[in-house]
């Protein structure tokens, strides 16, 4: 019974974990917005072009990295072969 109640008592403290951070999160996208005239509770075009950013960005982040590592190994190359690198 002992194993129960410590396993009931962890599952409880994360719980309001979650929960905690959950309304940190809400709190931060909602606290600064007016909502008062938005009756029909249409979308917000902000929140899901936020969110769409952060992905853009991260895709593009890796996108320029592969590039990077790319040019990166032709230039090790080239200087391994003793060529001239011109700009």
């Amino acid at each position: 019974m002992k194993n129960v109640d410590q396993y009931r008592d962890r599952r409880l403290r994360l719980s309001n974990l979650t929960t905690e951070r959950a309304f940190i999160s809400v709190t931060a996208v909602w606290a600064a917005r007016e909502e008062f005239n938005n009756y029909s509770q249409k979308h917000d075009a902000e929140i899901i072009k936020e969110e769409k950013r952060i992905e853009v960005e991260n895709e593009v982040r890796l996108q320029v990295d592969e590039l990077m590592r790319e040019e990166l190994k032709n230039l090790k190359m080239v200087r391994s072969t003793n060529l001239p690198v011109s700009v």
